[in-house]
């Protein structure tokens, strides 16, 4: 119900909008469409693979990729991820100006290139 919550939300905005059902889903949706996304709303609680998880193998893809946290939690609770690569926090229920007021300030941040090394 939330993630269909947010996906009107944002809809309403005017985003285009990929729905992953659990972890698993939203891997293999991003593997096969992450040049086409901007920005994944991530949320810590998903079925079949954690939010941590899905986080970590989302940066093996695209180091580069905008991540936007989802928890019903306080950003003071969620666990600790690489903080520096998490550009935002929204929590839950969504509150639709909240939401698309997040949306658009992660969109709008810069690309922080990854570092790589030049071996």
């Amino acid at each position: 119900m939330i993630r269909n919550l947010g996906r009107i939300i944002l809809q309403r905005y005017g985003y285009g909008v990929l729905v992953a059902e659990d972890g698993v889903e939203a891997l293999n949706l991003f593997r096969r469409k992450h040049a086409d996304i901007h920005l994944v709303i991530l949320d810590l609680t998903m079925p079949r693979l954690s939010g941590r998880d899905v986080f970590q193998q989302l940066l093996e893809i695209d180091p580069n990729v905008r991540v936007l946290l989802a928890s019903g939690y306080s950003a003071e609770h969620v666990i600790d991820l690489e903080s520096d690569r998490i550009l935002g926090f929204v929590g839950k229920p969504y509150r639709p100006d909240d939401l698309a007021r997040q949306v658009r300030s992660v969109l709008d941040k810069p690309i922080r290139e990854s570092k790589k090394s030049d071996g």
